[in-house]
C-alpha cells in the first residue's frame, strides 16, 4: 500500500512538473514564436501543436525546439523530432520534462 501511495505521489509531482513546463512552453510560443495570444491562452495539455490548435508549421516547430533547448539548457535528439512529439502541448511538455529531468525524484 505504501509503495502504491509513493508511486501516486511521484505521478502527481511529474504532472505538476509537466504542467509547469507546459506553461513555460506557452510563454515561448507567445514571445519567441509570436503565436496569437488567443490561441496560447486557450491551449491546454490536449491542444495539438501542429495543424488545428496552436497551428505550428514545420519551420515553427523547429523554432520551438530551438527555443526550448535554449530556455531549458537541454538537447532534443534529432530522432525524437517526430509528429508524435508535437501531437499535443502535453506530450511535448512531458518529453521536455523527461529530457531535462525536471520533477525527477532521487533514489530513496
Amino acid at each position: 500500500m505504501l509503495a502504491a501511495q509513493a508511486g501516486m505521489g511521484s505521478c502527481r509531482l511529474e504532472h505538476r512538473a509537466s504542467s509547469g513546463i507546459a506553461e513555460q512552453v506557452k510563454q515561448l510560443l507567445a514571445t519567441r514564436l509570436q503565436v496569437r495570444a488567443d490561441r496560447v491562452a486557450a491551449a491546454g495539455p490536449d491542444t495539438p501543436l501542429l495543424g488545428e490548435g496552436i497551428a505550428l508549421d514545420s519551420v515553427e516547430a523547429v523554432a520551438l525546439v530551438c527555443a526550448v533547448e535554449e530556455e531549458f539548457g537541454i538537447r532534443i535528439a534529432d530522432e525524437d523530432l517526430t509528429a508524435d512529439l508535437f501531437r499535443t502541448l502535453g506530450t511535448f511538455a512531458e518529453h521536455v520534462r523527461r529530457v531535462s529531468g525536471a520533477g525527477a525524484t532521487g533514489p530513496g
